[in-house]
């Protein structure tokens, strides 16, 4: 043990050595990225660690000198059982034809456009907590976002996480079972809220994988001690990056391990004791990953790096005041009126849940391991949203947090209904699932249809305001400006039949791709020069001139009005709601 501890504190001061190199650079101008500082850091922790260990330096010797690694990658993946790389293969077709307009056509969000035009900033993700949001965008593509490439691997990332899936949850290895499963969760209008913002969607997609990675990891069993101790602090490594991509990844963590709880308790008859025993080396690793996390945040709020609106989330009587919000959205899930999900499509959702909870109350090995499952399901469902307790803005972001939420709970009920039903009932499950899986494919295709159109319509009304502006007589090419534009125009809208009852989704429907607040790249990427230096953080309004036209003489576009021209500020009004409530503040 005492040369655990000693190789411990050898690499954390290598680590910290490393560390401290990089903000050295950063000083003497050698630009050195927080995703290469992180990488960095990390390999140096991890090789001090292991290095003074015989064993592992003589293998790490064999591996870099003697070992063919093309030939290692090919036996590994043959390696792999024939009906798991079948389904991987079949998984990655499926979704790469519901979501072929979308890769074709390459499109993102409207706080994308920087990201697209240059490379990610690693400053905004900071600022909401998410220390590693663009792990694999920088890992791959050195923060850019690619067309067909980022698509391409993010479907990869799915699809891995399907087969994973199978393997966690035990399911039979059978390509239709895994498959069906898998396209329950991958193929949904819910995937594509996370598609909408391109420069984070390709770490998203992945962590499934990464989660089921490290679960695999905590409950692999070493026959070394030392072998134990790595993959543990493996799992807790990429327990902690997942955390710091996207939090409401936990929503899936849960989901993932009472699901497993459920399975083993219903379908192999083992007490509820048991079943957690078994996880509780993940639960151990999840936690320690957590508590890191926190510090992490805890860090960034005391630094400033951490926006005002994430730090309140992190104080702690803010979780108690969500728990309605918590139990009401978490059953709510189920009906809830979301853009693309009608009333008919989530009543056949509801009623494939409630198939599988019939199913296993009747087909259980006895009505004890019944009893024991109809515990979990509420702790299921309540889990499944357990990431709106600490989010800064649980309900902005709904459609994506429910990305890791109600599709899980279907595979979940997938699998169920997969385990105990008789041969004659999986004829019937199967039909039921693949009616799912079509209705997804229809709404998913009709999303993107909406999504190509209101990005035409948005772009070309772009194209006439510039125009517009071009003609005004302020306006110099040769100058930057400031931009204040007051409301915004979302055409996507404009394309759909929304019904009464829908709720707004900022990513399937609602946000414009020209935002109020930060159009500014969005203007300067089809035009000649950047004319726009920033958008406009309030400091137009001190200006007597710009209040004066927003008061008395402003309207929106169309209007001649719409477009006014002051020193270094533009000032562009696009909605009539936006202006009347910019008016009752500047009163």
């Amino acid at each position: 043990m005492k040369a655990y501890m000693f190789n411990f504190i050898i690499a954390t001061l290598a680590a910290l050595i490393v560390y401290c190199l990089t903000i050295i650079l950063n000083n003497s101008g050698v630009i050195v990225l927080p995703a290469q500082a992180i990488v960095w850091t990390s390999v140096t922790f991890i090789m001090a660690f292991v290095l003074p260990v015989p064993a592992v330096a003589k293998k790490l010797k064999y591996a870099l000198t003697e070992l063919d690694w093309a030939d290692e990658i090919v036996c590994l993946y043959k390696s792999v059982p024939f009906k798991y790389r079948q389904s991987f293969w079949l998984i990655f077709g499926f979704i790469n034809l519901a979501f072929l307009f979308h890769t074709i056509n390459f499109m993102w969000g409207n706080k994308d456009w920087g990201a697209v035009r240059f490379a990610v900033d690693h400053r905004e993700s900071l600022q909401a907590g998410s220390f590693s949001a663009y792990w694999l965008q920088e890992l791959l593509f050195e923060g850019k976002i690619l067309p067909v490439a980022n698509n391409l691997l993010a479907f990869a990332g799915l699809s891995l996480a399907g087969v994973l899936l199978a393997v966690y949850w035990n399911l039979p290895k059978r390509a239709a079972v895994i498959v069906i499963t898998s396209l329950l969760f991958a193929v949904t209008p819910y995937t594509l809220s996370v598609l909408y913002h391109a420069r984070t969607s390709l770490g998203v997609c992945f962590l499934p994988s990464l989660v089921l990675i490290a679960l695999l990891l905590s409950e692999k069993q070493s026959k070394s001690h030392t072998g134990t101790y790595l993959l543990n602090l493996t799992a807790i490594f990429l327990f902690l990056v997942a955390l710091g991509t996207f939090m409401p990844v936990i929503n899936f963590v849960a989901v993932v391990l009472l699901g497993r709880v459920l399975l083993r308790t219903v379908y192999a008859d083992i007490s509820l004791k048991s079943a957690f025993l078994r996880i509780r080396q993940s639960l151990s690793n999840l936690a320690a990953a957590v508590m890191i996390y926190l510090l992490i945040l805890f860090t960034l709020k005391e630094t400033g790096a951490l926006n005002q609106e994430h730090a309140a989330a992190l104080s702690l009587g803010a979780p108690f005041f969500r728990l309605p919000v918590l139990f009401k959205y978490a059953f709510w899930q189920f009906t809830m009126p979301l853009p693309f999900m009608d009333c008919v499509y989530r009543l056949l959702n509801l009623a494939f849940v409630l198939l599988a909870l019939f199913v296993m109350i009747v087909k259980a090995p006895n009505g004890a391991a019944a009893a024991r499952g109809l515990l979990l399901v509420p702790l299921i469902v309540i889990f499944s949203y357990v990431s709106l307790l600490f989010d800064a803005a649980p309900l902005r972001n709904l459609a994506e947090t429910s990305f890791f939420a109600l599709p899980f709970v279907l595979a979940l009920s997938a699998a169920v209904l997969f385990e105990l039903s008789t041969s004659s009932l999986k004829r019937v499950v199967t039909g039921f699932a693949v009616l799912l899986i079509f209705m997804n494919f229809v709404r998913v295709a009709y999303a993107q249809k909406v999504w190509k159109f209101g990005w035409e319509a948005e772009t070309k009304l772009s194209e006439r305001i510039i125009t517009r502006l071009e003609k005004q007589p302020e306006f110099d090419i040769s100058k930057q400006y400031t931009l204040l534009q007051i409301g915004e125009k979302s055409l996507r809208q404009k394309y759909y039949l929304k019904k009464s009852d829908e709720l707004n989704s900022a990513e399937l429907l609602s946000a414009a791709y020209y935002p109020a607040n930060g159009a500014a790249h969005a203007y300067n990427f089809f035009y000649q020069t950047d004319f726009l230096k920033a958008d406009d953080n309030g400091e137009a309004l001190r200006d007597p001139i710009i209040k004066d036209y927003i008061l008395y003489k402003a309207r929106p576009y169309p209007a001649q009005e719409s477009l006014f021209i002051s020193g270094d500020y533009i000032v562009l009004v696009l909605d009539e709601i936006a202006l009347e409530r910019l008016k009752n503040r500047l009163r």
